[in-house]
């Protein structure tokens, strides 16, 4: 605050980042799932390993290839979206979002097998039933 042209007073505030560290630590969206925070520069500032924020691991630097450079350019310029990447030989789904009032973003990846698995098995089940009812029908057939 300013009275007459000089500074009387100062806004001071800050944040408790083990409750955002929480947060991102609950998120369950599997079981080898990634949920995690960057800043402006690909910071890893928030995640349930919390050894890579010790650490100041940076997603330029974890991730390095120019497909991945390109889509984490995207992230920290605010875009919204989804696409795949390749991070330590797994190929995941990741979607990402700015966090309103930051230069944050949120990022979640989810390995393609992890995420397709329950599908995959599921066509796997109904193939396997239609050729049963197939067979069914073919003897119920032959019999009349």
């Amino acid at each position: 605050m300013t009275i007459e042209g000089e500074v009387q007073y100062y806004a001071v505030g800050s944040y408790k980042y083990d409750l955002l560290n929480d947060v991102i630590g609950n998120v369950s969206l599997g079981e080898t799932r990634s949920c995690y925070i960057i800043d402006e520069e690909g910071m890893v500032i928030c995640d349930r390993e919390t050894e890579k924020i010790e650490k100041g691991e940076n997603v330029f630097e974890l991730y390095n290839s120019d497909a991945n450079q390109e889509l984490f350019q995207r992230i920290i310029n605010g875009q919204t979206g989804s696409d795949t990447a390749r991070l330590n030989g797994v190929k995941p789904y990741m979607e990402f979002s700015p966090v309103a009032g930051t230069n944050w973003a949120v990022v979640i990846d989810i390995p393609k097998a992890e995420f397709t698995g329950g599908a995959k098995a599921a066509v796997v089940v109904c193939i396997v039933v239609t050729v049963l009812f197939i067979f069914i029908s073919l003897q119920i057939i032959k019999k009349q």
